[in-house]
């Protein structure tokens, strides 16, 4: 479990520090350990894909482009890099929230041929009329910082609850042994090669030889992709 996490803490501070290769490092794990875990249907099929078109499908010089295109900063400022999806979502939410209230403001025609195009125009004309002001421009982002209050309170913590079981006593209820998401997630892998799907069909779906335009997945058949379009919403 500690490894899953420390996973989620790499892709995290790879992402901010807008390191695309680390990432990818990460992404690589993600895409094995996706596959021993449940709920997971579509994000299973969809990440696989998407590093094995960034990789191997499209040309290698417009690989690397998409790649160091799906993060930036918009501020400019380093170690505060995000997704361009999670900034479109920044914009859409000044949209709804700030201009989209009574009146003109909810035509979809005004809000996107007026607003939309020039949503970071009005966003500076905001924080010129607080430096107008002598107001302070604020870019808010949390990061945690430990202590020695906080070191404190975990050591605490840990001795009352012993974490590293130093006085091993018997438990009231058994304690369930968690898997290794990784090594069950690559065993379900080898299993699926094994019976269901020899040719790696699900990660292949929608994708293009590099050297043609042959469909890599040739062959397929019906049920694969019944299997994917009916397959339930992700966690």
């Amino acid at each position: 479990m500690l490894h899953d996490f420390s996973s989620v803490v790499e892709a995290k501070r790879s992402m901010s520090a807008g390191d695309i290769g680390r990432l990818m490092v990460v992404w690589k794990k993600w895409c094995l350990m996706t596959q021993g875990l449940k709920g997971l249907t579509n994000y299973s099929s969809y990440l696989p894909r998407m590093v094995l078109l960034l990789n191997e499908i499209l040309p290698p010089a417009l690989g690397k482009y998409l790649s160091h295109n799906l993060l930036f900063s918009p501020t400019g400022r380093a170690g505060h890099f995000v997704a361009k999806d999670h900034y479109l979502e920044c914009q859409n939410y000044w949209l709804k929230h700030v201009y989209n209230n009574t009146g003109n403001g909810t035509k979809i025609e005004r809000l996107r041929d007026l607003f939309s195009v020039n949503i970071i125009l009005m966003q500076k004309m905001f924080q010129s009329l607080k430096v107008d002001c002598g107001a302070t421009i604020i870019h808010q982002s949390h990061k945690n910082k430990l202590d020695h209050r906080s070191l404190s309170m975990f050591m605490q913590m840990s001795n009352n609850r012993d974490v590293l079981n130093l006085n091993s006593i018997q438990p009231t209820t058994p304690i369930e042994p968690v898997d290794n998401t990784y090594l069950t997630g690559f065993a379900k892998f080898k299993k699926n090669i094994r019976t269901t799907d020899p040719h790696h069909t699900k990660f292949k779906k929608h994708l293009v030889h590099r050297g043609g335009s042959r469909n890599v997945q040739a062959g397929v058949g019906e049920g694969s992709e019944d299997e994917d379009d009916n397959s339930g919403d992700d966690m």
